[in-house]
């Protein structure tokens, strides 16, 4: 889309100016996509942290062949691309049950230790875990061997 000026009608048709009319509304959507992506970001970035964890260590190892189908585990876990490791983390995060029998994300409190989510984190977990995920592109050499994660 191309941007529109400032003094151009607006593209509603209302004959008035566009900073006039819809250029705060814009704005402040456009504010709220950045925002969104960066929490995103934020989010993704501890979530990684809090898998990581040694008390994760474990079901970890457990989780990695059974996602990829015997094709990555915790010895070939580093051969892993950062958009394979995002992958199986977000699962591992959202969808692996613990024994517990929630995911790792929902078996911890928050706060309860240093590796968690942050604070800041916790209020968009569920919105992150129901949320449609968003198309992945994978590399040729890649493709074949994670479609068993996308059953």
């Amino acid at each position: 889309m191309t941007k529109i000026g400032r003094n151009e009608p607006c593209y509603c048709g209302s004959g008035q100016k566009y900073k006039n009319c819809h250029l705060k509304a814009d704005n402040e959507a456009e504010r709220e996509r950045r925002d969104w992506a960066e929490a995103g970001r934020f989010l993704r970035r501890d979530l990684l942290k809090f898998a990581r964890d040694e008390r994760w260590a474990t079901a970890v190892a457990d989780a990695m062949p059974f996602y990829w189908n015997n094709h990555y585990d915790a010895q070939s876990a580093e051969q892993m691309s950062m958009p394979e490791a995002l992958r199986f983390f977000d699962w591992f995060v959202f969808d692996y049950p613990q024994p517990d029998g929630h995911a790792c994300w929902m078996s911890t409190p928050p706060n309860a230790a240093k590796t968690s989510p942050t604070t800041n984190s916790w209020p968009w977990m569920p919105g992150w875990q129901t949320a449609s995920p968003a198309p992945t592109s994978l590399p040729a050499t890649t493709a074949r061997r994670s479609t068993c994660a996308t059953l």
